[in-house]
């Protein structure tokens, strides 16, 4: 997907109107990306996928109505090639592993800054799953605590 003439379609589902619209700041100032539509609800931005066709969705977690974990798998189901980055203020592991598990690529805080939010978007073009390294380490160690991980004990140490 990465191509650096590509110019990245981008949803934001947040329902903090100042949040949001410093996200379609940020975003449309990039030369990669621009915003196709900023929706306060789920149940909007999900209304409007066929038709604008977005590449990247940036999904808050408590959204009213339809929350942030269950649009994320609803979109995936009909929609797999839309990847979905979760950005949240919150970062406890069931939140984190349920959105991860409905199938969103990325989970990053809202205290990320202009550069972290434009990196996890490049990120994504680049195929990996952009995280939070507060999130990036809670998942790392679940993986050394749990039995089943598929991390060697090397890996795990």
């Amino acid at each position: 997907m990465y191509n650096k003439n590509f110019k990245c379609k981008v949803y934001i589902v947040e329902d903090d109107n100042e949040l949001r619209n410093s996200f379609v700041h940020i975003i449309n100032s990039s030369d990669r990306f621009f915003v196709i539509g900023a929706y306060k609800t789920a149940t909007e931005a999900i209304h409007e996928i066929r038709r604008k066709k977005p590449d990247i969705i940036l999904m808050d977690i408590e959204l009213p109505g339809i929350k942030g974990v269950e649009a994320t798998a609803l979109i995936k189901k009909d929609f797999p090639h839309i990847e979905v980055v979760i950005v949240s203020v919150y970062d406890d592991n069931e939140l984190v592993f349920n959105a991860l598990k409905a199938g969103a690529i990325g989970y990053i805080t809202k205290s990320a800054n202009y550069l972290e939010l434009l990196n996890a978007l490049d990120e994504v073009l680049r195929g990996g799953a952009p995280m939070s390294t507060k999130i990036a380490r809670m998942v790392i160690h679940n993986f050394h605590i749990n039995p089943d991980s598929p991390l060697t004990k090397r890996e795990r140490e």
